[in-house]
């Protein structure tokens, strides 16, 4: 955005309100500084530009900081003002700030170049008393005091600026407000005259069950206690009247969402976000999501200045349904559960870490139609994290959460827990179905509930169990666990084998997972076959006297869940031993 002005350039007093020939109440711009004799960016000159010749424009930066212009034929002047987070000025004073670009992300900064005169270092600080921006994030008023010392020079500069505001009198209310839907609501709107006179405040358009009040002191408050109970935009005006008998007004937008949110907060240094944390909903983005291959599920949040999209599969082939994933966890040969977060201009090659799925609903065309997920993201394994929540068109009131995949063998003893939750506080009932037999389900009464697996198990496979939480109010969820559960052993005699103690590795060495040896028994005496890592620690052991005499082959499946390297197998038959190294691979 670029104005140009006619008023005549002079070298007005920093302190003066406006340019002169401008009526007073109309919007102006200006740009007037002043420095020490030290200040090597002014020169130790006092500067005032109007724009007789001039232009002053505002620009967004690639990280939406605000470079403040005034070009001609003879002068180019920028202001860089820049907020914590990335985000949007607001007004307020802030002190002993570092020199744009060197802040932190937490930090506010400020740069001022005169005709290529800049600090190599500097402590700057900076008032914001007026601002507003349009939808793509570009300033289109403002008004601000500024000051700049380079290091070593005691004095420094000072200025101010202003572009397409009036100085004379203004009032600062929030350009706009965000609120949940019956979520209670409050702030502060002020007057500000330059001539000092008293204001009165008073404003239009608020919203039935919200009031202003004016404080009498140039200040009032907007209080609504109980929201909006319906989500929507309401335009509140706010006009100050002075003494003299002038007007000026402000806009504030309260902008109430529904449930609909995409959330990321982001821990510091994390690479997607570049810390900086996120609140998406329907009043200040546009939220959608689909159904990409296979049953996975996308959802995007998208602005005029930015997108983010997410992405969560189950293990191919299956669709996404209710549980807890653990992204890339699966057993070597099996495939995992995948996530991914985009966000502009960047992205992950690998994401480990978790989502829950609380709620998920395709349509008759398998389309995705709801969807409620909370996860956590680790871009390439890193520490930081990005932990959100997505939340498009679900059902919130109750949900049941077991694990989405177990990875087991059989004849093995272990349990699983199953949590679930009303979340307007009703107590929750658990039940399952399809629990295979050697298995069962008790409901512990707190949410939660247990799935016992014995040894007494004998069926393998991809084994699906459901489970379903009630509230006795007639609302209910369910989502279903899948047992992925492996034989104990594989293994294939051979009737004319030799009936001594032998033991080989079968096929080549070193091999890839499911590891395979080759061995024969004297007798039906007992016997154990073992695999132990290089510490000398079993991780593996089999009883294999029932085998018989003979020869056998045996495969062991569960040398899928093992890190590749180098093992011992070792067969034991009585007092007989019998050690052979061999070599896991990926």
């Amino acid at each position: 955005m670029a104005i140009r002005y006619r008023c005549a350039l002079s070298l007005l007093a920093l302190a003066l309100p406006f340019c002169t020939g401008v009526g007073i109440g109309a919007p102006t711009s200006f740009l007037r500084a002043a420095g020490g004799p030290g200040d090597p960016v002014t020169l130790g000159r006092s500067y005032a530009f109007s724009a007789d010749s001039g232009t002053f424009s505002t620009v967004r930066a690639y990280d939406r900081s605000v470079l403040f212009q005034f070009s001609s034929p003879t002068h180019y002047w920028t202001v860089t003002l820049a907020a914590p987070l990335q985000g949007r000025l607001v007004p307020g004073t802030h002190v002993n700030l570092p020199m744009y670009p060197g802040q932190l992300m937490n930090e506010w900064a400020l740069r001022v170049v005169a005709d290529g005169r800049v600090c190599s270092a500097a402590t700057t600080s900076l008032t914001v008393q007026q601002v507003r921006y349009d939808s793509t994030g570009r300033v289109t008023s403002l008004q601000a005091t500024f000051g700049q010392s380079c290091m070593g020079d005691p004095v420094g500069m000072n200025g101010r600026i202003l572009f397409n505001a009036d100085s004379s009198l203004y009032v600062v209310s929030p350009q706009d407000v965000y609120a949940s839907l019956v979520e209670p609501l409050s702030f502060v709107v002020t007057a500000v005259s330059a001539q000092h006179s008293s204001i009165g405040l008073s404003a239009t358009g608020v919203p039935a069950g919200a009031s202003f009040t004016d404080l009498g002191n140039g200040t009032g408050n907007l209080a609504w206690p109980a929201g909006s109970a319906t989500a929507g935009t309401f335009l509140v005006s706010f006009t100050a009247t002075d003494s003299l008998g002038r007007t000026a007004s402000a806009v504030t937008a309260i902008r109430v969402h529904g449930p609909n949110i995409m959330r990321l907060d982001a821990d510091a240094g994390e690479y997607l976000t570049q810390g900086i944390p996120h609140l998406l909903h329907d009043a200040n983005a546009t939220l959608s999501n689909w159904t990409n291959c296979c049953g996975a599920a996308s959802a995007m949040a998208a602005t005029p200045e930015e997108a983010f999209h997410v992405a969560f599969a189950a293990p191919n082939p299956r669709p996404l349904s209710a549980g807890h994933y653990v992204a890339q966890s699966a057993p070597a040969g099996e495939y995992a559960a995948a996530m991914g977060i985009e966000a502009p201009g960047r992205g992950c090659n690998v994401a480990t870490g978790w989502f829950d799925v609380r709620q998920i609903t395709f349509d008759g065309s398998g389309q995705l139609s709801r969807l409620w997920v909370l996860f956590e993201h680790h871009c390439e394994g890193g520490a930081p994290a990005v932990r959100g929540e997505v939340r498009i068109n679900a059902d919130t009131s109750i949900y049941v959460l077991p694990p989405a995949d177990i990875y087991l063998m059989a004849h093995r003893d272990t349990s699983v827990v199953i949590t679930a939750k009303d979340t307007r506080g009703n107590p929750v009932a658990l039940t399952a179905a399809m629990i295979p037999p050697g298995c069962s389900f008790s409901d512990l009464g707190d949410g939660t509930g247990v799935m016992s697996i014995t040894r007494a198990m004998t069926q393998t496979g991809l084994i699906p169990v459901s489970f379903t939480c009630t509230n006795g109010l007639g609302s209910q969820a369910s989502a279903t666990t899948w047992l992925h559960v492996y034989p104990t052993t594989a293994s294939t005699t051979t009737q004319d084998g030799p009936r001594r103690l032998s033991l080989e590795r079968a096929g080549t060495n070193p091999a890839r997972a499911p590891m395979s040896l080759s061995f024969s028994l004297p007798d039906y005496q007992p016997a154990q076959l073992e695999l132990l890592d290089v510490s000398g620690r079993t991780v593996l052991a089999r009883e294999v006297g029932m085998l018989g005499p003979g020869g056998h082959q045996l495969q062991l499946l569960e040398s899928r869940v093992l890190l590749p390297g180098m093992y011992w197998a070792r067969l034991r038959h009585g007092e007989e031993r019998i050690v052979r190294t061999v070599v896991l691979l990926r």
